[in-house]
C-alpha cells in the first residue's frame, strides 16, 4: 500500500501563466519597454543555465538572496535580449519577483486538483519536493493548493537541490 507520494510542483501541478515570456514582457511594458516574449524565452533558458551554474539553488550556498538572484537572472534576460535600460530592468525584475509569489503569474494545470483529492481521499500522504526557492508555500496557497500537502520542501530552503540526494534526507 502507498503510504506517501512527493511530487514536483512546476510542470506537474502548476506552471506559469501563459508562458514566462509573456509574463516577462508583460511586466516590462509597465515600465515603458516592450519587448519580445519569444526572445525572451530564448535568452532565458541560456541564462537560467549559466546563471544556475554559476549560484546553484538560487543562490543559497553563494550568500545571496533569491530576490537578487531573481533580479539578475531577470536583468541578463533580459540584456542579453537587446534592452539595455538597467535602472528600467532592475525594477521589472522586482516586479516580477513579487508577482511571482501569486496566483497571477501561476495556473493550476488541468485535472491537477482533482488527482490531489483523490489521493488525499484515498489517505495517503502527499508532498511537494521542488527546485524552488522559499515563495512555493505562498504560491500554493495563493493558487488554493497548499491543504492538499502534508509537507511542502523546496529546495532553496533544504539547502539541496534534486537530484541531490541530501534533499530527499530533509524529510
Amino acid at each position: 500500500m502507498i503510504k506517501l507520494l512527493t511530487l514536483d510542483v512546476t510542470n506537474t501541478v502548476i506552471r506559469v501563466l501563459g508562458g514566462v515570456g509573456h509574463q516577462y514582457a508583460s511586466a516590462a511594458s509597465i515600465y515603458g519597454i516592450k519587448a519580445d516574449p519569444e526572445k525572451l524565452d530564448v535568452s532565458l533558458e541560456t541564462k537560467w543555465k549559466e546563471h544556475n551554474l554559476k549560484y546553484p539553488n538560487y543562490g543559497v550556498s553563494s550568500g545571496i538572496t533569491s530576490h537578487a538572484w531573481w533580479n539578475e537572472l531577470v536583468k541578463q534576460t533580459f540584456i542579453s535580449s537587446g534592452y539595455t535600460d538597467t535602472e528600467a530592468l532592475s525594477k521589472v525584475a522586482t516586479h516580477l519577483y513579487l508577482h511571482f509569489k501569486t496566483n497571477k503569474g501561476w495556473e493550476v494545470l488541468p485535472n491537477s486538483q482533482n488527482v490531489l483529492q483523490d489521493v488525499k481521499s484515498k489517505g495517503i500522504k502527499l508532498g511537494v519536493i521542488s527546485n524552488f526557492d522559499e515563495r512555493l508555500e505562498t504560491v500554493l496557497s495563493s493558487l488554493g493548493l497548499l491543504h492538499y500537502f502534508d509537507f511542502v520542501l523546496c529546495s532553496r530552503l533544504a539547502g539541496h537541490a534534486k537530484p541531490q540526494p541530501q534533499i530527499y534526507e530533509k524529510l
